[in-house]
């Protein structure tokens, strides 16, 4: 287990692609989002963390830094939903672990914000009896971000268990997950892309640990396979079965705003050997740059492959 602390979902090696291919694409849209854009609130604290790893600047990580402590309190989750205080604790992980190299983040502050931070993780893991499946994955997703962040390898290994489990005892042979579909409540694609999200974060992050947990299956059934799932419906919703009628612009709203596992998704299927199919590349093209503050960070200027130069005509 290797807990080199440098963020949550990715490496200095993805880092140095983007840098490397920076005027191509899909880099070069990435690189002019994260100098263009300041995004308000909490938020703040991520984007300060990512312009320190990828632009050096001392002056972004001492923001995020200031933020992110003053953020972590457990007091503020009052009045959030379950998975909005998950999600946002999620994300004030992956903003510590980038900034914890910042010289100017003290020890003291440190120690600080992991108090709180633990506090957080505590309550929410007992904020409700029963959580529904998104909600259990978002929670497992923050328990290990917990055991990376403090060090404890048994809330690592126990998150990585119950990962497995959800895989072998809940993901269809066709992708969906049956307690996140069922309901026709209208809700049902909403619970699949947050459900398959979680997942596909927990595997990103456990692969930067040496966890491989892309490549678990049950009789050929991975995180891959519920991860494309909702894809297929980006332009259509005909034969979309769990909610009657649901408007094709509504799962695309969904996707721009919490479709940033998508890149990580991609970026495992081309490791595993899997060439990832054209339907997910096409869907890549109309999202990207993706920014997904909850799911990541700016998973395309962090993931991202690049583009392979078309050939002329005569090669």
């Amino acid at each position: 287990m290797n807990l080199a602390h440098y963020g949550l979902y990715f490496s200095a090696a993805q880092l140095e692609t983007a840098r490397t291919h920076a005027q191509g694409a899909p880099f070069a849209s990435a690189w002019h989002y994260l100098r263009g854009h300041q995004p308000p609130g909490v938020v703040a604290a991520l984007w300060g963390g990512l312009r320190w790893k990828l632009l050096d600047s001392a002056d972004s990580a001492a923001i995020g830094a200031e933020i992110g402590l003053r953020s972590i309190e457990p007091a503020l989750m009052d009045g959030l939903a379950l998975i909005d205080a998950v999600r946002q604790t999620v994300m004030l992980a992956h903003a510590f672990e980038l900034t914890r190299d910042f010289p100017g983040f003290g020890a003291a502050d440190q120690a600080r914000w992991r108090d709180g931070f633990w506090e957080r993780v505590a309550q929410l893991n007992t904020k409700v009896f029963e959580p529904r499946i998104h909600e259990q994955c978002w929670l497992l997703l923050l328990n290990l971000a917990a055991g990376i962040v403090l060090e404890r390898a048994p809330i690592i290994e126990e998150a990585c268990a119950a990962f497995q489990r959800i895989i072998a005892e809940q993901v269809s042979p066709r992708g969906y997950i049956e307690s996140a579909v069922m309901g026709k409540d209208g809700g049902a694609m909403y619970r699949q892309i947050a459900s398959a999200s979680a997942l596909a974060l927990m595997a990103e992050a456990a692969a930067q640990i040496g966890i491989d947990l892309w490549g678990y299956q049950v009789r050929g059934v991975a995180v891959t396979t519920t991860a494309v799932y909702p894809i297929y419906y980006f332009y259509t919703t005909e034969k979309w079965k769990w909610d009657a009628g649901y408007p094709v612009e509504d799962v695309q709203a969904l996707f721009r705003e919490f479709g940033g596992y998508l890149e990580m998704v991609a970026r495992r299927m081309s490791a595993l050997g899997t060439t990832p199919s054209r339907d997910i590349q096409v869907v890549l093209s109309d999202l990207r740059p993706i920014f997904d503050a909850y799911g990541g960070g700016l998973t395309t200027l962090t993931h991202a492959l690049p583009e392979k130069k078309r050939r002329g005509l005569f090669g």
